[in-house]
């Protein structure tokens, strides 16, 4: 077979363009833009800064976007869910993601039986229930894991990796932003629990 390149003692054609998607997919971990899928002029999804604060939030929060998904194991979640909420939108091939996964194991250990915890992959076409399942194995997330929709992504206006939605008990948004620090998200759901 004859192989093709560009030009003498140059990279073959299929070895560039093989780089070229590799890297691609290396780079759409953490730290670089991840189209949303099916929009291709929709803001991407990049990392998120780690010394932004905690938002204030508007005067009267808005009503939280409703939404239902199946976690890995098959049941169904629902946001809002009469419960205060915290949703985490992050990719298990990101590792912030992955420090934010245990960010919050560790915070689980100190919240009431009352608080709800999700994890929401954006990034589907990238990973599989089997690596999420394996990042939440890894870090002690034992809470529902789901893959997000493009219409959560929307309604939520997630524009970044590690950002969270602080969901009221009453169905409204209290906080939705750059995943906070464990004593802000306790006061968050403190808050969001009354």
């Amino acid at each position: 077979m004859k192989m093709r390149s560009s030009g003498p003692g140059r990279v073959p054609v299929w070895w560039a363009a093989a780089a070229a998607l590799l890297l691609g997919i290396g780079l759409a971990g953490c730290g670089a833009a991840v189209p949303q899928a099916g929009a291709a002029h929709k803001p991407a999804l990049t990392k998120a800064p780690t010394t932004t604060p905690v938002r204030t939030p508007a005067p009267k929060d808005p009503a939280a976007p409703a939404f239902s998904v199946k976690d890995l194991a098959g049941a169904a979640i629902s946001v809002p869910n009469g419960a205060p909420t915290l949703v985490y939108f992050m990719s298990a091939i990101c590792g912030s993601c992955i420090q934010g996964e245990q960010q919050l194991a560790q915070l689980a250990a100190q919240l009431p039986g009352s608080v709800r915890l999700l994890s929401l992959d954006v990034t589907p076409q990238y990973d599989t229930a089997q690596s999420l399942a394996a990042v939440a194995q890894e870090t002690g997330a034992h809470w529902p894991q789901a893959f997000s929709t493009s219409a959560i992504l929307q309604a939520y206006h997630v524009t970044q990796l590690d950002q969270a939605a602080v969901v009221t008990a009453s169905g409204h948004v209290l906080y939705n932003g750059p995943l906070p620090s464990n004593s802000q998200l306790l006061s968050l759901l403190h808050r969001a629990g009354t």
